[in-house]
This record gives C-alpha cells, sequence and structure tokens, in this order.
C-alpha cells in the first residue's frame, strides 16, 4: 500500500479543495493510504473526511481571522516554521507527495525528501499575485522542476504557464475529476428556503474574490432591476471581510440579490435555480461550471481564457464578452428569451458524462507510476 500525502493551504473551501475532495474519495482504499496536510486546521475535517483519511495541520486559528492577515503576513508566519514543517512532514516517510495549490504547499513540498512529487496548477497565470507572494518567476520555474510531474488542469493553464514562468519539461494535463453521481445525490438535499416560482432565479457559486467578478455582476442586477426586470440573484461563497462587505454594499436590491454564504453542499441551491451564472475574470479550469453542466443548468459565462474547454457555446448557454456589458448583455438575453433555458436543458439531457468518467483514472495512473 502506498502511502501518500496531500498539502494545500485548506482542507474545505473553494474549487481547489473540491478537487481535492473528490481525488481523494475515489482513490482505491486498499492501494493508497490517504494523509491530508493544511498550513491552518479546518474544524470542520472530520464532517467531510472520515477516520481513514489522516489529518496534520500547523496552525489553529479561525479561517476569517487568518484571511484578514493578508498573503505577505501569512507567508512570514508559514516560513518562520519551515524548519520544523519540513522534519514532520519528512518524517513520516511518505511515497507519494501531491501539491494541490500553487504557492506556499508547492514551495514546500519541492523540499521534501520523498522521491515521487506532484504539483497542481489551477490558476492562469496572467493573475497569479498569491504566487508572487511566495516566489520570483524564477525561482517558481526552478520549484516546478524538482517535481516528478506538474499537472495543469487545462491546456490554456499550461499555455500560459509557459509563456509566464517557463517550461519546467515535466507539464502534463489533467481536466479536474468530478463525482459525478455523488454530485447528483447530494443535489436531492433541501433547502432553507423557497426559490420564488414567479421570476427568474439565477445563481451563482465561488468564494468571494475578486477573480470571481461579482462586483461588475451585481453592478449588471442593479441595472437590470433598475429598467424592470424581474429576477432574483443568488450568490453561494463566502471570503476576506473587507471584500465581502464592499460586494454587499453595492447591492442596490437587497430583496433581489441574496448572499447565501458558504455552503459544504451547495447543489441543492443549484439545482433549484433557473440559470447559472459566471462572472470571472479568468478561471483554470471551473469546477462550477462543469457542476452546473452535471446539474444540467444552463450557463451563462464570461469568455475567460479557455472557457471553451469547460463549456459548448450556444448548446449548454452563452459565452459573453469578459466584461460588465457583457455580463449584462447575457442575463438579459436569458431574461428576454426564456424559452431557450429549455432549448439548453435540452441538449444537457443528452449530455454524456464518459470523459468525465475517466478523468479519475488518468490521475490514478499519475500516482501509480513511480
Amino acid at each position: 500500500m502506498k502511502r501518500i500525502l496531500f498539502v494545500n493551504n485548506f482542507a474545505l473551501g473553494g474549487g481547489v479543495e473540491s478537487v481535492m475532495k473528490t481525488i481523494i474519495f475515489n482513490l482505491p482504499k486498499n492501494e493508497f493510504e490517504i494523509t491530508i496536510f493544511n498550513f491552518l486546521k479546518d474544524n470542520k475535517f472530520s464532517e467531510v473526511y472520515d477516520s481513514s483519511v489522516n489529518y496534520i495541520y500547523e496552525f489553529d486559528i479561525e479561517k476569517k481571522m487568518w484571511r484578514e492577515l493578508g498573503r505577505n503576513v501569512i507567508s512570514d508566519i508559514i516560513n518562520a516554521r519551515e524548519k520544523e514543517i519540513i522534519e514532520k512532514l519528512d518524517s513520516k516517510d511518505f511515497d507519494i507527495v501531491v501539491a494541490m495549490q500553487e504557492g506556499m504547499p508547492a514551495k514546500y513540498v519541492s523540499k521534501l525528501k520523498c522521491k515521487n512529487k506532484i504539483a497542481w496548477i489551477h490558476i492562469n497565470y496572467q493573475f497569479s499575485e498569491h504566487t508572487r507572494a511566495v516566489f520570483s518567476p524564477k525561482e517558481e520555474l526552478e520549484c516546478m522542476k524538482k517535481f516528478n510531474k506538474v499537472v495543469c488542469v487545462s491546456e490554456a493553464t499550461k499555455k500560459i504557464f509557459i509563456e509566464k514562468i517557463g517550461d519546467s519539461g515535466n507539464l502534463c494535463v489533467r481536466y479536474n475529476p468530478i463525482n459525478i453521481y455523488g454530485l447528483i445525490e447530494k443535489s436531492k438535499e433541501s433547502i432553507d428556503f423557497e426559490m420564488p416560482n414567479d421570476r427568474l432565479n439565477f445563481i451563482t457559486l465561488g468564494r468571494l474574490d475578486k477573480q470571481k467578478g461579482y462586483d461588475r455582476l451585481i453592478e449588471s442586477a442593479n441595472k437590470l432591476l433598475e429598467e424592470g426586470k424581474k429576477f432574483n440573484l443568488y450568490i453561494i461563497g463566502d471570503g476576506e471581510k473587507a471584500y465581502s462587505e464592499y460586494l454587499k454594499n453595492k447591492v442596490k436590491f437587497k430583496e433581489n440579490i441574496c448572499f447565501l454564504g458558504g455552503k459544504i453542499n451547495p447543489f441543492p441551491y443549484l439545482i433549484k435555480a433557473d440559470c447559472y451564472v459566471c462572472a470571472s475574470i479568468w478561471e483554470a479550469h471551473s469546477m462550477s461550471i462543469q457542476e452546473a453542466i452535471i446539474l444540467k443548468m444552463p450557463i451563462v459565462m464570461t469568455n475567460y481564457l479557455g472557457a471553451e474547454e469547460a463549456f459548448e457555446n450556444g448548446k449548454a448557454g452563452i459565452i459573453v464578452e469578459d466584461s460588465e456589458k457583457g455580463i449584462y448583455n447575457g442575463m438579459l438575453e436569458i431574461l428576454n428569451h426564456k424559452e431557450k433555458l429549455k432549448e439548453y436543458k435540452k441538449y444537457l439531457e443528452q449530455s454524456n458524462y464518459a470523459e468525465i468518467e475517466k478523468r479519475m483514472e488518468n490521475i490514478i495512473q499519475l500516482f501509480k507510476n513511480e
């Protein structure tokens, strides 16, 4: 049995954590002994992972307080314990170590003695502020060369990494795995309120972060509501307090634009809505878009780099200009032509999951290769 360690900033949270969870849940338990290491303890870990998954962490600090410290302060706190963290992880003698995220996880895993190290890249390196708090581009390239494989979650992600950082010679592409049947089963759970059926309900999912473009989504919704359009917009996710408050203060119609906070299981909320909106400025390969497609949800999404890899424009929804105007026009198109939602749903009902199901097989093979 191989002993495998996953290193990430958090255990639970956004898309990266969701990918990690899906991989771990689908690894053959008779072949892998699994451990997760986080710099920050997650108090809800045992609500998601069972006792077969070992858990170690370095800091027991409230997540909100941690996020409010800022990237540079967090880097300083972690780096002050570098020797202790590396010694702790090396002492466990893992067969495989996986850095599930760029930046600090990659930096620490690259320094471990383990012979089989794998890194994951989830970001568009045109927008990589959180790694700049850890590396210069030259340092990051040297770090990535220390891994057996560096996994990019899309072809676009790989292309931009080479352009902005360089070719480390060990890059490969593995699309994010999704637990299709588990996701569908979770979507059947009840929610704590009823969405109105006398109007169209838009929904979006993701951490409250500038990358997700929520400010321009809210401005687009404000404008449409001012023009008399009848709809609700639900936003699922949490984030840094200051940015969350900034977004909430932009809302002019509090009865129509609703923040639902973070949800361990957001899928029952998604399935109750009529249309998913992705206003992101950038994504690598959006998990929430793929999850929405699996749940047969029509989509309005911005044309960020690599969007076409996640979505078939005109069949499952609309790809719009990557701007506030584009988001406004996409939502307006749906509001003015609600019959299109039925066309999109009809196409989605015929979707084939075969390719998505193969993704996990490709990742397991990656771990089995020495």
